[in-house]
């Protein structure tokens, strides 16, 4: 099992979530575990969040996880703000989040 890894656009909003989105629900198709890399976004507004909370779903109904790494100061407030702090499985850095398996293969494993 291995990570795929998504780097997020410098602005996540209406203009650039739909191109993000449908990137990582290709990826999502055959490979349900991801990582969206936002150490280089500055911006996150509603469509960003929209992406967020569909591109979560979708993973675990495959069976998988998001991870989103790098958030900025500003990324992390707005995240916090509406409480995806709660929901998304958030990382201080890339190298943290490849670093811990999924939560879903640590169960599977200590159960057989």
């Amino acid at each position: 099992m291995s990570w795929q890894v998504v780097k997020g656009p410098r602005r996540l909003e209406a203009g650039t979530a739909p191109e993000v989105t449908e990137t990582c629900l290709e990826l999502l198709d055959s490979q349900p575990f991801l990582i969206l890399d936002l150490s280089e976004t500055v911006f996150l507004a509603s469509a960003g969040l929209a992406a967020l909370a569909q591109l979560d779903r979708v993973a675990k109904e495959n069976g998988g996880e998001l991870r989103v790494s790098g958030c900025s100061g500003d990324v992390r407030r707005v995240l916090e703000l509406v409480r995806f702090d709660r929901v998304l499985n958030l990382y201080h850095d890339l190298a943290s989040a490849l670093a811990q398996e999924p939560s879903g293969v640590a169960l599977a494993s200590a159960k057989t």
